[in-house]
C-alpha cells in the first residue's frame, strides 16, 4: 500500500507539471481533491483540507503524514520541485520547498523569480546563525546583481544602498541620480550635487551646472560656494545673455538662502551679492538696449566700468564709448573710447601695454587698466578700431569736449565727486547701486519698488517703468513716481 501511494503520487507530480508545460488551465480545487484521494485515509476526516487551493498547503499536509515515511515524502517533494523548476514555475517550487522546510532550495527558487523578500524571509529561519548570515548576505548580493542588470538603481537606492547613486553617477545618469538623492535627504544631495557639478564644470557646461542648481534650491553650504564662484566669474567674463539669465537666477536663490544664515556684512554674503549686483546690470544693458532707453544705457554701461576686475574690460569701454556716443554724451564717449583703443592696442601688443593713461579715472571706483585682465583677441576688427580712433581724434580737434567724467555733489560733505561712484573719494560716505543703471541712489532722487524695496534715479525708473511696466529686481507691477 505505501508504495502505491508513492507512485500516485509521482504520477501527480508528473502530471501537475505536464500541464504547465502544455500550458493547460488547471483547476485548483480539483488538484487538491485529487491529491486528497492520495493522502492517508485518516487524514480525510471532514474539514482537515478546509476550502485550502493552494498545492503548497496539500503538499504540507503530505509530508505530515508520519506514517508514510519522511524519505519518501522528500523523494515526492523533491520530484514536484525540481518539475516545477523546470517549466520556470519558480514561485510555485519554492513555495513548494518551503512549505517541508527546503529553505536553501526555496531561496533559490525565489531568487529566480525575484521574490527577494521571500527569499529573505526563508533565510531568517534557517540556522545556526551563521549559515542564516551567509545567505542573508548571498541573497542580497544577487539580488544587486541583478538589479543592476536591469538598470533599477532606483530599488538599489530605495532599499537603502547607496551604490546605486554611485552607479549612476558613474554612468552620468544625473538627473536620475540627483532625483534619488533628493529623496535621501539634504546631506547626501548635496553630496551628489557636487559630484555633478565638478564634472559640469570641468566640461565647460556653467549654465546648465547653474540651472541645475536652481532646480533643487541652491543650497549655501560652505563645500559648494567655489562651485557657484566659479560659475560666477566665468559667466560674467563671457557676457552672453541667456546664460546672465540663469545666472541671475542662481544667484538670487543663493542670496536668498544666506540671508537667514549670515549678516549681510558677512564677506561671504558680501561678495556673492556683488555677484549678483553685476549679473543684474548686465541683463539690465540687454533689457534697455532692446527697449531702446539711450539715455539709460549710457548711465548704466557707464556704471558698469567699476566691475571691469570681473566682467570683460575692453568690452565694458566699447559699450560704454558706444552708449554714451548714442546719447549725445560726447565728454563721456571720447574718454571711454580713448580707453578702449590703449585696451585694444594692449591686447594686440601685451608687452608694450604699459604705458596707458589713467589721469581721468583717478578718484573714481573705476579699477586702474594696471588691476584688470586682459583677453586673448579683440572684440572688433582692425577697420573697426580705426573707425573709433578717427572719431576720436576728430572730435578731440573740434575742441567740443571736455578732459574729465561728469561729476555730481556729495550730499555728505558737499565735495564734487564722480557721477557714477557709489563712495565719495573725500568723505568716504557710500550709496546703493541704482536698479536700473547702477548710478549711487542719492536721497535726493531716489525712489523705491513697493515689493521689493530695492532703491533707484527716479527719471531712470520712470523711463523703465513707462517701457516694461514692472520692477527690474523682482518683476512685480509697478507704476511711475
Amino acid at each position: 500500500m505505501r508504495r502505491r501511494h508513492h507512485a500516485d503520487l509521482h504520477l501527480f507530480a508528473q502530471s501537475y507539471c505536464a500541464a504547465h508545460v502544455e500550458g493547460l488551465p488547471l483547476d485548483r480545487a480539483a488538484c487538491v481533491q485529487e491529491l486528497r484521494q492520495l493522502i492517508h485515509p485518516r487524514h480525510r476526516r471532514a474539514g482537515f483540507l478546509g476550502d485550502r487551493d493552494n498545492i503548497r498547503d496539500v503538499v504540507e499536509m503530505r509530508m505530515g503524514d508520519k506514517d508514510m515515511g519522511r524519505a519518501s515524502d522528500s523523494c515526492v517533494v523533491l520530484v514536484l520541485g525540481q518539475r516545477l523548476l523546470k517549466i520556470n514555475k519558480f514561485d510555485s517550487a519554492a513555495e513548494v520547498y518551503e512549505a517541508v522546510g527546503y529553505f536553501e532550495k526555496a531561496i533559490e527558487a525565489y531568487s529566480l523569480c525575484q521574490k527577494w523578500d521571500r527569499a529573505l524571509e526563508c533565510a531568517q529561519q534557517v540556522r545556526p546563525h551563521e549559515v542564516q548570515s551567509m545567505l542573508v548576505a548571498k541573497i542580497q548580493e544577487q539580488k544587486k546583481s541583478m538589479l543592476i542588470q536591469g538598470g533599477k538603481f532606483n530599488k538599489l537606492v530605495e532599499g537603502g544602498d547607496m551604490s546605486g547613486l554611485e552607479m549612476l553617477c558613474q554612468r552620468g545618469q544625473w538627473e536620475e541620480c540627483l532625483g534619488l538623492a533628493e529623496k535621501q535627504g539634504g546631506e547626501v544631495l548635496n553630496t551628489y550635487l557636487m559630484k555633478f557639478a565638478k564634472t559640469y564644470l570641468q566640461q565647460g557646461q556653467f549654465k546648465e551646472t547653474a540651472r541645475v542648481l536652481v532646480r533643487y534650491g541652491c543650497p549655501a553650504i560652505q563645500q559648494i560656494l567655489p562651485v557657484y564662484k566659479t560659475i560666477a566669474v566665468e559667466v560674467l567674463a563671457m557676457d552672453n545673455t541667456v546664460e546672465l539669465a540663469v545666472l541671475k537666477d542662481m544667484l538670487q536663490k543663493l542670496i536668498e538662502n544666506l540671508e537667514v544664515q549670515v549678516e549681510q556684512s558677512n564677506p561671504i554674503f558680501v561678495e556673492f551679492y556683488r555677484y549678483l549686483v553685476i549679473t543684474h546690470l548686465l541683463t539690465m544693458k540687454s533689457e534697455c538696449q532692446k527697449q531702446g532707453l539711450t539715455s539709460v544705457s549710457a548711465k548704466l554701461t557707464s556704471c558698469l566700468l567699476r566691475y571691469t576686475k570681473e566682467i570683460r574690460a575692453d568690452k565694458a569701454y566699447f559699450d560704454a564709448g558706444t552708449a554714451c556716443r548714442n546719447a549725445g554724451l560726447n565728454d563721456s564717449a571720447f574718454i571711454y573710447f580713448n580707453r578702449y583703443i590703449d585696451l585694444y592696442d594692449a591686447i594686440d601688443d601685451p608687452d608694450n601695454a604699459g604705458g596707458m593713461d589713467n589721469t581721468e579715472f583717478e578718484q573714481t571706483d573705476v579699477p586702474s587698466p594696471f588691476e584688470i585682465p586682459l583677453p586673448e583677441k579683440n572684440i572688433i576688427s582692425p577697420e573697426e578700431r580705426d573707425q573709433i580712433r578717427d572719431w576720436v581724434l576728430e572730435i578731440n580737434m573740434d575742441g567740443s569736449v571736455g578732459q574729465s567724467l561728469p561729476q555730481r555733489r556729495c550730499e555728505h560733505c558737499g565735495t564734487e565727486t564722480y557721477e557714477c561712484g557709489l563712495a565719495c573719494h573725500n568723505c568716504q560716505a557710500q550709496w546703493e547701486p541704482c536698479i536700473i543703471t547702477g548710478l549711487p541712489c542719492v536721497k535726493s532722487n531716489a525712489v523705491h519698488c513697493k515689493i521689493c524695496n530695492k532703491g533707484a534715479i527716479r527719471e531712470h525708473w520712470n523711463d523703465f517703468i513707462a517701457a516694461t511696466m514692472h520692477c527690474p529686481w523682482c518683476k512685480s507691477m509697478q507704476t511711475q513716481y
